[in-house]
């Protein structure tokens, strides 16, 4: 389920950066980009997606943003933490792929922003590391209350104090120790009724339909990237019925 304000969002999908931050100048509040992936496309204008992220320091229109088919890493993913640290506007972020050196990075920024209240890692290859940065972070912003994990492999001490953290900025009066939750005769009671809402800890731990392959050509990595990519999740609400949806399935005609 999504978080009520995310339902409400028009979303405007784009193919190239410079779309996006054309869009961002027009004022728009939710932002899907999706890299055109013919090779025989040559689109005018920047592509880094770093210069995306700067455009975003000083933009006070665009609540959500998703990043499809998109890997941040290095020098990118240095440039989205600095405008997590600036950016006020901005309350869904959704990254389509991220490994645990981006994730570290993207915590700084976390870090010091409160609000989001939204993150999605659906496609990605976080290990405890990765969660682990995210905890850090977390335990500093106040905002954050649905976070989204795909099938990031990390302990449940780690599971259980981000739902805790989770909780807590949900309005829950509970200290930032894990035995707090796991002692709490009403945890499962609570977690539920936060999830009902929208909110919570998401991840997917199964299987989905989709080759190893469509997946390796669908974000462009490497072969044993693309074999820990094949059970990701499928529950972000970006990807799910109104506009978005319709605009998804012409993407796909179009060959995306």
């Amino acid at each position: 389920m999504a978080p009520v304000e995310l339902e409400y969002y028009h979303w405007i999908c784009v193919r190239s950066v410079a779309d996006a931050i054309e869009s961002l100048q027009k004022g728009e509040k939710a932002i899907t980009l999706i890299p055109s992936s013919k090779n025989n496309e040559k689109a005018a204008g920047p592509k880094d997606v770093s210069l995306l992220a700067k455009e975003l320091e000083t933009n006070a229109s665009c609540q959500a943003l998703a990043l499809k088919r998109t890997l941040l890493n290095g020098n990118k993913a240095n440039a989205f933490a600095s405008m997590l640290k600036k950016n006020s506007s901005l309350r869904h972020f959704s990254v389509g792929y991220v490994n645990d050196k981006a994730v570290v990075i993207l915590a700084d920024g976390i870090k010091e922003n409160n609000f989001l209240t939204s993150v999605h890692f659906p496609h990605n290859t976080i290990t405890e590391i990765g969660a682990t940065a995210l905890v850090q972070a977390m335990k500093s912003n106040k905002s954050i209350v649905r976070l989204d994990i795909g099938s990031a492999i990390c302990s449940e001490e780690t599971l259980s104090t981000i739902e805790l953290i989770l909780l807590r900025n949900q309005g829950g009066k509970m200290t930032l120790n894990g035995k707090d939750l796991e002692q709490d005769p009403f945890k499962e009671k609570k977690l539920k009724a936060m999830k009902d809402k929208g909110f919570g800890l998401f991840r997917k731990t199964h299987s989905q339909n989709g080759s190893h392959d469509s997946i390796k050509n669908h974000y462009s990595i490497s072969s044993s990237q693309a074999s820990q990519l094949t059970r990701m999740s499928s529950d972000n609400p970006l990807y799910k019925g109104g506009k978005y949806s319709r605009k998804k399935n012409q993407a796909k005609d179009d060959g995306i």
